[in-house]
């Protein structure tokens, strides 16, 4: 405890500002509100009001610009006791150059002492002296709004296996599951975000596969509806994170290696953890992890119509770059 007390002693002696508490993003947009109708309020002269919503803005924020302003404001309403408080929240808290630190220590002892504060000079210009850019004022930011996101990935998948099912039953041809080799394919997606946490979109792309010992590869392209619930998160400056999930549903086309082969007809679908950062606001990277799956159909004939299901299942991993319009 001893130590305690001494710690913040030296904190009070370096003049170490007591740590605001960290604001939510609907309080700093109220505290804005306020701000903004404080400045108003000083301007057309009405400084009782212009002192109250500054006084809001500062308990919501505690920054100490805003207190100035409340200052400044109350000192001109001739609310003297008022004045030399946030003066004096001020200069405790605030970055005061030293001409300003002094003469605003002088006014404070005025406020405090004498009964009638000594006019100030006409070419004062109040407006100005107000701070109309607090440091509040850059968190949560309005900032460059997304409305369409186009990327280019590439995508692989890992372990897995190939089904393969007829009903009937084809002799020659049992059913089974054999092993598939690493897929390696690419995709481009476009995607319109119709609220801050959510895009929606679509998506093409290719996929090349093989069975273990197989000598030839086959091709999937799927053609599907792109679903982001999405959680944005502002770094600082143009640096932007973002967590999402996403959920691909479409077609999917298998074509056989065999030229003798139809093209197989089915769907697919997925769960992709995801990881975005934008570096710039109009340039992403990103890495998406989680699983796949696709299904088709057909039917062939030996000696009998048989109704062939061929499916998937792997993990997917997909590296890409967007361009957020």
């Amino acid at each position: 405890m001893r130590q305690v007390l001494v710690l913040v002693g030296l904190l009070g002696l370096l003049g170490v500002a007591p740590l605001a508490r960290a604001q939510t993003e609907d309080e700093v947009t109220e505290a804005r509100r306020f701000f903004s109708e404080g400045v108003s309020a000083y301007q057309a002269g009405d400084y009782a009001d212009a002192a109250r919503d500054f006084e809001q803005a500062y308990e919501l924020t505690r920054d100490p610009d805003v207190a100035f302003n409340a200052a400044r404001a109350y000192e001109r309403a001739g609310e003297r006791e008022e004045a030399a408080r946030y003066y004096r929240i001020y200069l405790r808290d605030g970055h005061a150059a030293v001409a300003e630190r002094a003469q605003l220590e002088r006014l404070v002892t005025v406020l405090e002492t004498e009964e009638q504060t000594p006019p100030r000079a006409e070419t004062d210009d109040d407006a100005v002296a107000l701070r109309t850019s607090p440091s509040f004022t850059a968190r949560f930011a309005p900032r460059f709004e997304e409305m369409v996101r186009v990327s280019a990935l590439f995508t692989m998948g890992l372990g897995g296996g190939l089904r393969f099912s007829a009903d009937p039953d084809i002799l020659l041809v049992p059913d089974g599951r054999s092993d598939l080799e690493p897929t390696f394919g690419a995709a481009v997606r476009g995607e319109l975000f119709v609220a801050r946490y959510l895009g929606i979109g679509g998506e093409l792309g290719l996929a090349s596969y093989s069975v273990e010992d197989a000598e030839d590869r086959e091709l999937t392209v799927d053609i599907d509806l792109w679903l982001r619930p999405r959680l944005p998160f502002v770094l600082s400056g143009a640096l932007e994170l973002e967590l999402y999930v996403g959920i691909p549903i479409g077609f999917t086309l298998y074509r056989p290696s065999d030229p003798d082969l139809e093209n197989l007809l089915g769907f697919n679908f997925g769960a992709l953890g995801g990881v975005s950062f934008a570096p710039h606001e109009n340039v992403a990277v990103f890495v998406e992890v989680g699983w796949r799956h696709r299904q088709v159909y057909d039917e062939v004939t030996i000696f009998d119509t048989h109704d062939v299901t061929l499916k998937t299942d792997q993990a997917h991993l997909a590296l890409g770059v967007s361009l957020r319009l």
